[in-house]
């Protein structure tokens, strides 16, 4: 089992073991709603996007990065 950083933005780690996805928070933190497939993330970072983040461009940053990075992912 290979784990490794996929993307890495204002110290938020978006992680991936084999097809398992996480983001950990800069705090070391993780979430049950932020661990899953790759698809599993995209839905929850655009969620976040539009009811949470949207006046927050310090997150905003975050979600766009990591949805950027996973749809490059093979």
């Amino acid at each position: 089992m290979i784990k490794e950083i996929i993307c890495n933005i204002n110290n938020h780690r978006l992680w991936r073991e084999n097809d398992f996805y996480y983001i950990v928070f800069p705090d070391g933190s993780t979430m049950v709603n932020t661990s899953g497939s790759k698809q599993d993330i995209i839905n929850e970072m655009e969620r976040w996007k539009k009811e949470i983040d949207s006046n927050n461009p310090f997150m905003l940053e975050v979600e766009n990065g990591f949805i950027k990075a996973l749809s490059a992912e093979n």
